[in-house]
């Protein structure tokens, strides 16, 4: 050992030099596995502690997943007359996962298990595909990663359609690593990925196609590569509006970027901020670097391509589809895509060598973020008690219905705080999920348990439902103050208008 501390190898013999060279690259290779493996468990440990921190675990359609969960148990006892469980081939990855969970926990554990499950899935899935295209580990990237692995898509409960891109970004890991033919394995990943949710195979097949034109493209005709798929896109758009009933998103053209799956309340947007100025020093310190904006490009040309085409799915896609066989919407495109975005970014950042600040100032931007998310969806866990609480109050067994509004500038769901209180004691009978025919369990009409027609479920959750006399009894959660769990219930009358009353921040 030398005066560093650094070990140093003796010179073998040269008769025995490419022996010892052997011994030794093997030596190496076991000690990269190790550290690796030790890595992986204690990253993996920490990155699954929000889905256990809270008295339950806060997710928006989670609630949904969880209360329809029971409901499949109620059914296959045959205690939920007017509903039966429908032949479900995808967007049902997840409520499988969590029944298979139930049948050895309770379910607030089984939630807890199967959401743990998705979000070491997204976040490996993530984390390889990075290291597929940049060619290094992006350890220093972890604490970023997992923010983004928390970010709006997961709290927003969308968990088939995380799953599917946790799925698909494996799969495209694969694709990169791999060469000509022994690409067509990826394939193999396909069923699973749609399973989840055919959202996910739709990006598998498109990134997939088009690394394979670019890379088998003079780098000189990328830009018209870009421009061509910009144009696909647009005629894309075209075909939904003139086929199918669309929508279009709200918010702004620079508000889906990425970095807005991050962004809950107004204080994250300090993170954000933060965010912005860490990338931008490390990218400036790239440049002024001899070659190092030429080497950056040149390693992360094609998922800056990417990003860029993302981006102009976005605009160019509605963010909303009305599909024949769906009563519902799919829903939220726009919001769903900048999880991909968001990983692209990831992946830019990753293509930059890697420096000891740049862990620090990652690291505590994502110690920030979790300290605003666990404050944050604390609050919501707190009003879930409160309904919980207020449930018992009365019989067993009753219809209940939940009208709040949802806050202005907060981007957390509180919809489906009444469905996860609900089992075993419960029925959430405004819950969206049978009414819509995207899911597995379903409900005939004039079922005792669950609305129905999708009509009035959404009249149920906008607070303008007319009570019929064939729902009765009925009882309506709803807010009484101007705090969160401000709280009350009350029994209502056949003829009355439900209000939703005005939650406040």
């Amino acid at each position: 050992m030398n005066s560093l501390g650094t070990t140093t190898l003796d010179v073998p013999p040269a008769g025995f030099g490419r022996m010892a060279a052997e011994q030794a690259a093997a030596a190496r290779s076991r000690h990269f596995d190790r550290v690796s493996a030790i890595l992986i468990a204690a990253i993996s440990t920490i990155v699954v502690v929000p889905c256990f921190w809270h008295h339950r675990l806060q997710a928006g359609d989670l609630g949904s997943h969880v209360y329809n969960a029971w409901l499949v148990q109620l059914i296959h006892r045959g205690q939920a007359p007017g509903l039966w469980i429908a032949p479900q081939w995808n967007n049902a990855f997840f409520d499988f996962l969590l029944s298979g969970f139930g049948k050895f926990f309770s379910l607030d554990v089984s939630a807890r298990m199967a959401a743990a499950v998705a979000v070491l899935i997204f976040f490996w899935g993530a984390f390889a595909f990075i290291a597929a295209a940049t060619r290094r580990a992006p350890w220093y990237l972890s604490p970023l990663l997992a923010a983004v692995a928390y970010g709006w898509t997961f709290n927003r409960g969308f968990f088939n359609y995380y799953l599917s891109l946790g799925l698909a970004f494996f799969a495209l890991a694969l694709f990169c690593v791999l060469k000509r033919w022994k690409r067509v394995f990826v394939i193999a990943f396909v069923p699973l990925i749609y399973f989840a949710h055919p959202l996910g195979v739709a990006w598998l097949a498109a990134a997939c196609g088009y690394i394979a034109v670019a890379e088998a493209m003079p780098k000189r005709w990328h830009a018209f590569l870009v421009l061509a798929a910009i144009g696909a896109l647009a005629v894309t758009r075209v075909f939904l509006r003139q086929h199918f009933r669309v929508e279009s998103a709200s918010h702004s053209v620079l508000f889906f970027n990425g970095l807005d799956q991050l962004l809950f309340t107004n204080r994250y947007a300090i993170l954000i901020l933060m965010l912005c100025v860490i990338g931008a020093i490390a990218f400036a310190w790239e440049v002024l670097r001899k070659q190092g904006f030429r080497d950056w490009l040149l390693l992360c040309s094609i998922p800056l391509q990417l990003y860029l085409l993302v981006e102009a799915g976005i605009q160019l896609l509605p963010a909303s589809i009305y599909l024949p066989q769906y009563a519902a919407p799919v829903g939220a495109l726009s919001e769903r895509l900048t999880s991909i975005s968001a990983v692209l970014l990831c992946c830019l950042l990753g293509a930059i060598p890697p420096r000891r600040w740049q862990l620090f100032a990652f690291s505590a931007v994502a110690i920030a973020f979790f300290a605003f998310l666990y404050q944050d969806t604390g609050r919501l866990d707190r009003m879930e008690a409160r309904v919980e609480a207020l449930v018992h109050t009365i019989p067993p067994g009753q219809r209940i219905l939940l009208t709040i509004a949802q806050p202005l500038n907060n981007r957390f769901s509180s919809k489906h705080i009444l469905d996860i209180a609900c089992p075993g004691y419960c029925f959430a009978y405004g819950n969206y999920e049978a009414p819509t025919g995207q899911f597995r369990v379903r409900a005939n009409s004039g079922s005792p348990i669950i609305a129905a027609d999708l009509r009035d479920a959404e009249a149920m959750e906008e607070g303008r439902y007319v009570v019929q006399s064939r729902a009765l009894p009925l009882f309506q959660i709803y807010q009484c103050g101007s705090a969160g769990t401000d709280l009350c219930i009350r029994p209502l009358q056949a003829g009355e208008i439900i209000g939703s009353a005005v939650h406040r921040n």
